[in-house]
């Protein structure tokens, strides 16, 4: 079973609030962190950023990218 996909809000949600959901939601599918971001920039400008926004607030939602587990 494929996990929740968050879909689009229209209401006054925080861009970065909808870009970590989604975010996680690629996570969950197995995305690698190059194609999670190319992914979360199209979100980003389809919902009105421009191009360099949408990197900037890419870029610190990246920043919360899962840290692969290390054994102990």
């Amino acid at each position: 079973m494929k996990p929740h996909r968050p879909t689009k809000h229209l209401g006054s949600e925080p861009l970065s609030t909808i870009l970590q959901r989604w975010m996680h939601s690629l996570y969950l599918e197995g995305h690698t962190v190059r194609s999670t971001t190319l992914e979360l920039e199209r979100i980003a400008v389809a919902r009105g950023a421009s191009e360099a926004e949408a990197r900037v607030s890419v870029a610190v939602v990246m920043q919360r990218w899962p840290a692969p587990k290390t054994a102990a």
